[in-house]
């Protein structure tokens, strides 16, 4: 069981031509997740994908969001646990293929998740 981190929620976009950081943390459009650490985070289609981790006081998260950098906009996409949805879980891997965004793996309640 992992030990309960300090959640934090601020975003940064790092500048690979100028070498410098900005800081997205105030959205200009919708709200932000809730506080987390070892969560997965993708990109593709022009969205930063974020799913799980841990909120604070360690607590298992299950929510997905996107995040449209441009727009500086975040949207909370609901699950329908009856769609096939991960479980809740952290310190899990994502990736984005093809217009999919893939979660595996991670720890959900002290196990390994070995789902895809």
């Amino acid at each position: 069981e992992e030990s309960a981190g300090t959640a934090t929620g601020d975003l940064r976009a790092f500048d690979t031509l100028s070498r410098s950081w900005t800081d997205l943390s105030e959205p200009s459009v919708g709200h932000a997740p809730p506080l987390r650490w070892w969560h997965g985070m993708c990109a593709g289609n022009g969205r930063v994908w974020v799913f799980g981790g841990r909120g604070e006081g360690g607590a298992l998260l299950g929510d997905f969001h996107a995040y449209l950098p441009p727009a500086r906009a975040w949207q909370n996409l609901t699950l329908s646990p009856g769609a096939g949805a991960p479980t809740p879980r952290a310190g899990l891997a994502m990736a984005f293929w093809e217009g999919e965004v893939f979660v595996l793996g991670g720890n959900a309640s002290g196990r390994a998740a070995s789902d895809l």
